[in-house]
C-alpha cells in the first residue's frame, strides 16, 4: 500500500527543517516549534492542514515583525523547493494579508512559487481585493 501524501511531514522533515530555519536565524525556538506542530490531532489531519499547521506555528515562531520574518524564509529558501514546502506560501497567506503587507506579500509569493506553488496561498488576496491582485498577477 502507497504512503499517505501527507506523511511526507515526518519527525525528521520537521528536524531538517528546523535546522535550516535556526541557521538562518539563531532564536528560533526548533523543539517548540516541533513539538507544536505535532500537537494532537496532527495525525488525523490531510496534507493541506498539516501545511497550514506549519504555516501558523512558523509564524509563531519567527520574529514577530512580518517582514523580519520574510526575511528568514528568503535566506533558506533556495533549500526549501518543491511540494513539501507549499507552507512557505501558506505563510505569507496567515500572514501577510493586512493592506500595509499587501505589496511584500505579493513580492513573496513570486518568490516562492520559483521553489514550490502559490496557487492556494494566492486565493485569499484573490478574495479579499480580486481587481488589485489580478492585476498584479498579470504582471
Amino acid at each position: 500500500m502507497a504512503d499517505a501524501l501527507k506523511d511526507i511531514y515526518t519527525l525528521q522533515f520537521l528536524q531538517d527543517f528546523g535546522y535550516k530555519v535556526s541557521i538562518a536565524y539563531k532564536d528560533f525556538p526548533c523543539e517548540q516549534f516541533i513539538t507544536s506542530v505535532l500537537m494532537p490531532p496532527w495525525e488525523e489531519l490531510p496534507v493541506r492542514s498539516r501545511m497550514n499547521r506549519i504555516a501558523k506555528v512558523l509564524g509563531e515562531c519567527l520574529p514577530k515583525f512580518y517582514e523580519d520574518a520574510l526575511a528568514i524564509l528568503y535566506a533558506i529558501a533556495a533549500d526549501c523547493n518543491g511540494f513539501p514546502y507549499l507552507f512557505f506560501p501558506d505563510f505569507v497567506s496567515a500572514y501577510g494579508q493586512n493592506e500595509e503587507h499587501w505589496e511584500l506579500s505579493m513580492e513573496a509569493l513570486e518568490h516562492f512559487t520559483q521553489h514550490s506553488s502559490s496557487e492556494f496561498a494566492i486565493r485569499p488576496f484573490i478574495l479579499g481585493d480580486p481587481e488589485r491582485t489580478m492585476k498584479q498577477m498579470l504582471q
